[in-house]
């Protein structure tokens, strides 16, 4: 029994052991069932040749009195071919349960970035404006975001302590992520080839998917500033 091949799990994972794991135990029991079942032939063979009067040797004589024991012995086999044969339907219907549940997490995944992508486009976006940058350089209308405060608060008689960090957004820092804008809002225009196309494509995706993951991968080359994902993540526009 294979892991059906229009299982996502089965595109992503190429390990028969992960996916089909009772396989090999599997195919041994089986071989035992055989060898089994031709030993319980025989030995019921040696009983009707020795019932109409066929001499038997010593040992075939001294087989068949292990009759039943060969008989318990296969049944045994048989249980644990049962055992099996139902963990591996409960195996399958996990894994199929799971593959539902990843493509489901995927797809909400998916549906996350590209909102996600369609925000930071549009903080570029705001940000390319002369006066959106200044006011971020400068630090007026607000620009600077999450101000240092110290302060207390009484919660069940005790008090805590709460501090929340000044969290700067650089010059260097602000050029970096608008030099980004070229993959957040890609202009398609002046390309030869769909080949062309499809690369600057991928080298978008690239970079926006860098900067979703949260990576440390240095997505602006002239500053090799790493984590830009934390520039995007204190700009409010």
């Amino acid at each position: 029994m294979k892991v059906a091949p229009e299982l996502l799990l089965g595109s992503l994972i190429d390990s028969e052991l992960l996916l089909n794991p009772y396989s090999g135990i599997e195919i041994q029991l089986e071989k035992k069932a055989s060898y089994m079942q031709s030993r319980v032939d025989k030995l019921h063979q040696y009983n009707e040749q020795a019932n109409t009067g066929v001499t038997l040797t010593k040992v075939q004589d001294e087989a068949r009195s292990k009759l039943d024991e060969v008989i318990r012995h296969q049944e045994y086999v048989k249980h644990l071919i049962n055992m099996v044969h139902r963990d591996h339907l409960a195996y399958d219907k996990a894994l199929k349960s799971a593959d539902i549940a990843l493509e489901n997490k995927m797809v909400k995944t998916r549906s996350k970035a590209i909102s996600q992508s369609l925000v930071y486009s549009e903080i570029l976006k705001q940000l390319a404006h002369p006066s959106s940058m200044e006011a971020f350089i400068s630090g007026t209308n607000g620009a600077i975001v999450r101000c240092t405060a110290f302060y207390f608060y009484a919660l069940n008689n005790k008090i805590l302590w709460i501090e929340t960090l000044l969290q700067h957004v650089s010059e260097d820092e602000l050029h970096a992520v608008l030099r980004l804008q070229w993959a957040f809002s890609p202009s398609y225009d002046g390309f030869s080839s769909i080949e062309e196309l499809e690369k600057k494509a991928e080298e978008a995706a690239d970079v926006v998917t860098a900067v979703l993951s949260q990576t440390n991968v240095v997505v602006d080359k002239q500053t090799g500033l790493q984590g830009i994902h934390r520039v995007f993540n204190r700009l409010y526009i």
